[in-house]
């Protein structure tokens, strides 16, 4: 009996009653103890630093009469540095410092490794153009990198500093030609002069252009680009690859207005083509692709006689390139006028362009003309050649091209098979020297000899110009200076 007495249920809640109880009890007796801790801990401070709470006071008053002038500056501070930290975080996980992390058939992945968020792919249907500068600010001396426009207007800029960690640039861009043939690449190696900004500026123009376009039909006279900079005049010419415009510019060299009593700045030429609204419409790529080129080489070169790329600009899916107005006449116009030149007016000439030739091969990456005609050579006044006309000009580069330019009676044999060289503009020349000799274009893929039509030609010019127009690379002239030496020996007898 006892024992059932014990095992109950009243007996069971009664024990466990007591086991709740008693650790309550436990837990109680811990707060006076921790009171009467915390009474002494106070009473044993008080004691022991009285004799310093004079101080502290007077510490004390001196902070609160600055407090004022403390709080603004603190203040400050902080917003300074957290407006510091914060543009330092954005800096580090912009686009200027991506970082190519993956190239594969899909396409290219480019972000900030381990931070997903920041990713960006481009396959490759969607990349248009491609460029690789030495450097894309020549004012802040930042190092370059490769540039990507993609056909729905963006373009990623990868500085060479940080973005090819993952992945080197040589593979990028031998990716690129495998699986985006179509895409515009524009490459400088490390050994040539820093790239003009106004081309970079105008490539990132064409990839952030908007896609419509306002303007339709040509421009008339009172029309203003480039934020009224210019001022249309005077249409001058049209082409196949566009209009050329007479423009007064409406600023001065700084970009500031000109006043009604300053000296008028000369008008100027704006070569014009008429770009794709969309960047994938391949019938009108093409017009892209001779801008760029034709800005890109005019860009590089300064020579005295050879037209100057003054600016250029994209506005209204219309490319702009803004050139100096040469007060003069081509050649073809000056024989059609007064007919045959004289053996002596045409030497003269003829060293003149052999020069230029010569600075454009043996820049560090040559330029071959490819267009050398009567009609992109102007006279002017005093009597000075100067080349103009970039439009199909080519860095030269020992691969077939897959178009061929030129007019039939200038281009050499080399130039028709698709391999244009540095002496294919010395054929060029001499069949242009031909014409202003006999007032006739030469017969095409031809030996010239003027000789056949004027007998008075000395038999010293004649040989020359056979030379020049020799269909065997190994029979022409192997570089312009040679030519300019003959024909300036040729001078000398003539006189």
């Amino acid at each position: 009996m006892s024992i059932y007495k014990q095992n109950s249920p009243a007996h069971l809640e009664t024990e466990n009653q007591v086991i709740t109880m008693a650790g309550t009890t436990r837990n109680k007796s811990f707060v006076p103890l921790l009171i009467k801790f915390g009474i002494g801990f106070v009473i044993a401070f008080a004691f022991l630093f009285s004799p310093y709470l004079a101080a502290l006071s007077t510490l004390e008053k001196i902070l609160a009469g600055h407090l004022l002038e403390i709080i603004p500056l603190a203040l400050a501070g902080t917003i300074t540095l957290a407006s510091g930290y914060r543009r330092y975080k954005q800096s580090r996980e912009g686009r200027g410092l991506l970082r190519v992390l993956t190239v594969d058939h899909r396409g290219i992945t480019m972000g900030i490794h381990g931070k997903p968020r920041y990713n960006h792919f481009i396959p490759w249907a969607r990349l248009r153009g491609v460029i690789s500068k030495n450097r894309f600010d020549t004012e802040k001396k930042c190092k370059g990198g490769i540039m990507l426009g993609t056909s729905d207007c963006k373009v990623y800029q990868l500085s060479r500093d940080v973005a090819f960690e993952w992945v080197e640039e040589a593979e990028l861009i031998s990716k690129i030609r495998d699986f985006a043939p179509e895409a515009r690449l524009e490459l400088e190696s490390s050994g040539t002069a820093n790239s003009d900004p106004r081309y970079t500026n105008l490539w990132l123009q064409y990839f952030t252009d908007p896609n419509s376009r306002r303007r339709t039909g040509a421009l008339v006279p009172g029309d203003l680009l480039q934020e009224g900079d210019y001022e249309v005049v005077s249409v001058i010419g049209g082409g196949g690859q566009g209009t050329a415009y007479r423009a007064r510019r409406r600023s001065g060299p700084d970009g500031l207005p000109l006043e009604p009593d300053n000296t008028p700045v000369a008008d100027v030429v704006l070569k014009e083509y008429v770009l794709p609204v969309h960047k994938n419409e391949a019938v009108e790529q093409g017009k892209t692709r001779l801008l760029m080129n034709e800005a890109d080489i005019l860009s590089k070169i300064s020579h005295p006689q050879i037209v100057s790329m003054l600016d250029c600009f994209i506005e209204d899916h219309r490319g702009y390139i803004v050139l100096e107005l040469i007060d003069g006449v081509s050649l073809r116009e000056l024989i059609k006028r007064q007919g045959a030149a004289t053996q002596a007016e045409v030497t003269d000439w003829g060293i003149q362009i052999a020069n230029i030739l010569g600075y454009l091969h043996n820049m560090s990456q040559p330029v071959i003309h490819r267009d050398l005609t009567p009609d992109n050579l102007i006279l002017e006044q005093g009597g000075r050649i100067k080349l103009v006309d970039f439009t199909v000009a080519h860095q030269f580069e020992t691969v077939r091209l897959s178009t061929v330019v030129g007019k039939q009676s200038y281009i050499a044999p080399e130039q028709v098979r698709g391999y244009p060289c540095p002496q294919s503009d010395i054929y060029s020349l001499g069949a242009t020297i031909y014409y202003c000799l006999t007032g006739e274009d030469p017969e095409p893929i031809t030996a010239s000899s003027p000789g056949e039509k004027r007998p008075d030609i000395s038999p010293e010019l004649d040989r020359v110009i056979r030379k020049a127009t020799a269909l065997g690379l190994d029979e022409r002239y192997a570089a312009a200076s040679e030519l300019a030496k003959d024909l300036q020996k040729t001078a000398g007898k003539i006189s």
